[in-house]
């Protein structure tokens, strides 16, 4: 499935269906925010090339895994609240020097990004994603002990993993749940 070397992990996705796929409807994106309550702006610059900030995340697990959440989510928000660029080493800088202090991440950026290892895993992550059916994010494997493993494409599919896993959604924020 995946064929060459490009630049991108993800542009090797060779799927018809990626391919077809148009950016997200911007009315989603603002109904999205509001129901999850996220200030969140389609970004200018979509798609972006996000191997960078990939690769800084691979690195970033191996390194220091208990600041992979917070990390992940300065990136998101770089993006998708506030059109940042994760191509960008400057807005890379920006965002994750408080999650993890300035040195730290020109070090990340540079031979964090650049080692074999961290290169491999990537390619490797995304080999096992195409090879799981992923075309987008959000993709999300659920596993329940006794059952084999279901993926899931979409921030709208909440309802079905929870009926998954045996829970009850009552939405992101839960207090304002309505029948």
């Amino acid at each position: 499935m995946l064929k060459g070397k490009t630049s991108s992990p993800y542009s090797q996705l060779k799927s018809d269906r990626a391919q077809r796929l148009p950016p997200p409807p911007k009315p989603d994106i603002s109904r999205n925010s509001d129901l999850f309550q996220i200030p969140t702006r389609f970004p200018t610059a979509f798609p972006t090339n996000s191997l960078k900030a990939q690769r800084a995340l691979m690195a970033l697990k191996q390194q220091r895994p208990e600041k992979l959440v917070e990390a992940s989510r300065a990136l998101w928000q770089c993006y998708w609240r506030d059109q940042g660029d994760l191509a960008s080493d400057a807005d890379l800088v920006r965002v994750l020097t408080p999650v993890l202090g300035e040195p730290a991440v020109r070090a990340l950026l540079t031979a964090g990004v650049a080692d074999k290892a961290i290169k491999d895993g990537l390619l490797r992550a995304t080999q096992e994603a195409a090879e799981l059916g992923a075309f987008g994010a959000p993709w999300i494997q659920v596993t329940v002990p006794g059952k084999e493993p279901v993926c899931f494409f979409g921030s709208d599919r909440f309802e079905q993993m929870a009926m998954f896993v045996g829970e009850i959604w009552v939405g992101p924020v839960p207090s304002k749940a309505s029948l």
